[in-house]
């Protein structure tokens, strides 16, 4: 077995893991990374560290040793916090039709426009990934917005935090309607 194979067997070990703590609570889902997942984590780390001498540093698999150890601290971060992904799948999801329709946004040409972008998408896709109707959602933002915009920024903010959109005080028109095929009677 090469040493590219024994590393995705052993990634897929810790994948196959996850996926059995998929459904569990946040609680549950920190032990089972705790019992299960963190002594494939550090076989896996143990492994990379004990054939990283034998591996010629200047090859794809030696540059790719490299850098999984070099991220070893951040690759981690997911075993001790149950709210932190395996990885980062989902995100790459959500902007890749932003990338991929970059051609839309050659009409962007100024710092101050690619910012503002940037944060609408943003907060359209963080809309979205807290089931909220981003239309719906942002309607409502901007409305609340205009009716403090006459207070001095920073004397009056508390009523921010409800227009997050994970905020329990949204109107029910923000949130996502259930999918009627879904539904049982």
């Amino acid at each position: 077995m090469t040493v590219a194979e024994e590393a995705v067997r052993r990634i897929a070990a810790i994948y196959h893991e996850e996926h059995q703590g998929k459904n569990k609570t946040a609680d549950e889902k920190l032990q089972h990374r705790k019992e299960k997942i963190s002594p494939l984590v550090d076989s896996y780390f143990a492994w990379l560290k004990q054939i990283q001498p034998m591996t010629d540093k200047s090859s794809e698999t030696g540059k790719a040793i490299t850098y999984s150890l070099n991220q070893e601290p951040f690759l981690r971060a997911f075993l001790n916090n149950p709210m932190i992904p395996l990885d980062n799948n989902d995100a790459e999801r959500s902007i890749r039709k932003f990338v991929i329709g970059r051609r839309n946004w050659v009409i962007i040409d100024s710092v101050n426009g690619a910012e503002a972008s940037a944060g609408i998408y943003s907060l359209v896709e963080t809309a979205k990934a807290n089931g909220l109707r981003p239309y719906f959602y942002i309607r409502y933002v901007l409305s609340v917005m205009k009716e403090h915009a006459d207070e001095v920024f920073g004397q009056n903010d508390a009523y921010i935090e409800n227009l997050l959109p994970w905020s329990g005080q949204l109107p029910e028109e923000c949130h996502q309607q259930p999918d009627p095929s879904t539904t049982t009677a």
